[in-house]
């Protein structure tokens, strides 16, 4: 765990925001990104108030395309003071624009822009006032609460499932505790799902979370310790999803075990076919070395399972779609219909079918003749490398620059090496090798690639 608030919220933008796009992105649209705690976003806004909208109109300033709202000030909290503001903000969508309505007071943080123009989005703690409570005792409190530590946290759960994301929904009454000075206090989630530590010693802290029944934090007790510096804060961004599991055994035709390959979750409901969280937690079901796999974490709703439901066959993975219990017959597939926090065991998957693999062996080489000790290797379906290609297999080197890559018999594609940066060639340029064109076809080859060096001059 990094020792910084900072680089604690910042870390779980990365790693959680594609679960929160349906809570976060307001009405579900495609931008990504999380706003930090409120002493943060405080301390780097250049204006922060409370205001009604008056009026809107389409505009654009300092290269920026969208809404220039006027807002009627009724408290100002930070920047120079005045009893209207214009602020700008997006349309929505993938700009983050924010959907500002007439009749409702926000707490407004922004900056300016080039032309001293003010600028909002979502990704900033701009918000309903209704929704500002952790933000309101903060500032309300200023310039004390500057001085004090301050442990903020929001804990929302699973609401349902859209064709992209997630809703989320605040989850109230839920109990946090952590023990300062050897006293254990605690507190509870507001209505909002909020809840706040202030004054703490500063000092590293573990924070314990009473989950609901039939829910299970995302990333378990990853992302409950921080570090609190003095007059510092932290934020705690917690997410509950259903404790719904699927588990079984992939078996072969001969009833052995199939281990290592992925297991697919996919719903039966076409409409979250591009559902982001179920493309997520669908890689998580992985067959251990007996073949047994569990995928966590499912919503309720109607699935199947099986083994390239979502990618196509490859050399890792050698199997025709296959649907559970054992068929590549959608239309005789077994739905498994998942009610809130249901475990299901047995689920097993019978692969009667399996392709023919062709494993593609080589060694990477300088060109002095010396092996490629940190080096890695893929085949892809292209000559360059583009995000939309198909990667068949890939292979990390091993000591002799020697790396294996299976795939499908008679599948054709290209083989891309490149190496990790090494220390010991900092006075030489290295130029990657050609992608090498190649069926992988009956018969044994080995690949030599080599590295051109070059003395850096």
């Amino acid at each position: 765990m990094k020792s910084t608030h900072d680089t604690h919220w910042k870390l779980w933008i990365i790693l959680l925001v594609a679960f929160l796009n349906g809570l976060l992105m307001n009405r579900g649209s495609a931008c990504q990104c999380f706003s930090g705690p409120p002493c943060e976003a405080y301390k780097y806004s250049g204006v922060i108030f409370i205001g009604e909208l008056l009026t809107q109109q389409n505009s654009g300033f300092g290269g920026r395309i969208g809404i220039l709202y006027s807002f009627k000030v009724t408290k100002l909290y930070k920047g120079k003071r005045s009893g209207e503001m214009k602020i700008m903000s997006g349309f929505g969508g993938g700009d983050c624009g924010y959907p500002f309505e007439k009749g409702i007071p926000y707490l407004i943080y922004a900056d300016s822009i080039q032309g001293g123009v003010l600028y909002t989005d979502i990704c900033t703690r701009t918000r309903q006032v209704r929704e500002a409570a952790l933000d309101l005792s903060y500032l309300d409190n200023l310039p004390k609460s500057a001085e004090q530590t301050h442990a903020w946290g929001s804990i929302m759960q699973f609401d349902s499932l859209t064709d992209y994301y997630i809703k989320f929904k605040p989850s109230p009454g839920v109990q946090i505790s952590t023990v300062a000075n050897g006293q254990r206090l605690k507190t509870f989630s507001d209505s909002l799902g909020n809840f706040e530590f202030v004054n703490l010693p500063p000092d590293s802290y573990k924070f314990s979370i009473t989950v609901p029944h039939n829910f299970m934090l995302e990333y378990g007790d990853a992302y409950t310790e921080v570090r609190l510096a003095p007059s510092g804060c932290a934020m705690i961004p917690l997410t509950l999803v259903p404790d719904g599991r699927i588990s079984g055994r992939v078996l072969d035709n001969d009833g052995k075990s199939v281990p290592l390959i992925d297991v697919d979750l996919m719903a039966v409901d076409s409409g979250y076919s591009n559902n982001s969280y179920l493309h997520t937690i669908g890689t998580r079901g992985y067959t251990n070395r007996d073949g047994r796999y569990t995928i966590r974490g499912v919503p309720p709703g109607k699935y199947y399972v099986g083994v390239n439901l979502i990618h196509e066959p490859r050399g890792r993975q050698p199997f025709p779609p296959t649907f559970y219990p054992g068929v590549t017959d959608r239309s005789q597939a077994r739905k498994i219909e998942m009610k809130l926090g249901d475990a299901r065991d047995s689920t097993d998957i019978l692969m009667q079918q399996q392709y023919a693999v062709k494993k593609i062996e080589g060694i990477l080489k300088y060109s002095d003749g010396s092996a490629v000790r940190g080096g890695y290797v893929t085949f892809d379906e292209t000559r360059t490398k583009v995000l939309a290609a198909k990667q068949y297999a890939e292979s990390a080197v091993d000591s002799t620059g020697h790396f294996s890559l299976p795939a499908l018999r008679n599948q054709k594609g290209w083989i891309h090496a490149t190496i990790n940066p090494d220390p010991a060639l900092k006075n030489f340029v290295v130029t990657n090798p050609e992608p090498i064109e190649i069926t992988a076809s009956e018969g044994t080859r080995v690949f030599i690639i080599k590295f051109a060096l070059k003395p850096n001059r």
